[in-house]
């Protein structure tokens, strides 16, 4: 009885690099960029409003 993994083959083609993204899928990258950098901006903003009206209360 074999207890080894079997060996895996090896890769058949050649390994590409990546590809640039052009178009639609560019458009797409920086529209989703823009929105993580606004949501983060909210957060942030969010935070230091909490910050300070808690200070006012206090």
């Amino acid at each position: 009885m074999n207890t080894e993994p079997a060996a895996e083959a090896p890769p058949t083609g050649a390994a590409t690099g990546p590809v640039e993204p052009v178009g639609e899928v560019a458009r797409k990258n920086v529209a989703l960029a823009l929105a993580l950098v606004g949501i983060v901006l909210l957060i942030v903003v969010g935070t230091i409003a909490v910050s300070f009206i808690y200070l006012h209360y206090d």
